[in-house]
């Protein structure tokens, strides 16, 4: 399986992951739960993160901490 992040579905009270914001969007820790609960449901063999902005890797390095494949 591999697991795509688009950081839109990420909401605003975290900061801007990315152009689309969504104010009741996926907080950091539901989204690495989601990837958490796929990853026992099947082998991570990828993962993509779209659509972040360069100024913005830092908080997205932080939602992504403990996901599969990436580790951290």
């Amino acid at each position: 399986m591999a697991i795509h992040l688009d950081v839109d579905t990420a909401g605003v009270r975290e900061g801007s992951l990315g152009p689309g914001q969504i104010p009741d969007g996926l907080t950091g820790a539901q989204v690495n739960r989601i990837a958490h609960d796929l990853a026992q449901a099947s082998d991570v063999v990828a993962t993509t993160v779209a659509e972040s902005f360069p100024r913005d890797v830092v908080h997205v390095q932080q939602v992504l901490r403990g996901f599969p494949l990436i580790g951290g």
